[in-house]
């Protein structure tokens, strides 16, 4: 191998090794999360938030009667508009995450990229 060609492949292996750390960060976190979400019924409690409906033109529009999971919550506590479902997805995702790290099945969440992309824009 040359000089290039061996730096370059030091360097790739030095990003699998920084990415392995973050991945194992990102494990434990979400480790985290779990218990928490577990401990205190985050599911239930966020399902029964107050909800808005959306108007056509996307902006906020009147608050619903009842609590609908598929609108988003109207607490102004969260950084984004989102809904107790899509809340959930995202969930889903990250628990698939800990389920791969753990040498578990992993089931696929349709769409994921667009429900991650949802909650962080």
């Amino acid at each position: 191998m040359s000089g290039n060609l061996n730096s370059q492949a030091i360097k790739i292996a030095n990003s699998v090794m920084t990415l392995s750390q973050q991945t194992m960060a990102l494990y434990q976190q979400i480790v985290a999360l779990n218990a928490a979400w577990t401990d205190i019924g985050a599911a239930t409690a966020i399902a029964a938030m107050a909800t808005t409906a959306i108007n056509a033109d996307g902006s906020p529009g009147a608050a619903d009667g009842a609590p609908n999971v598929a609108h988003p919550i109207s607490n102004v506590g969260l950084s984004q508009a989102v809904s107790s479902n899509q809340i959930a997805q995202a969930k889903t995702i990250l628990d698939g995450i800990r389920l791969y790290v753990e040498g578990q099945a992993v089931t696929t969440q349709v769409g994921a990229r667009a429900i991650l992309n949802a909650m962080i824009n």
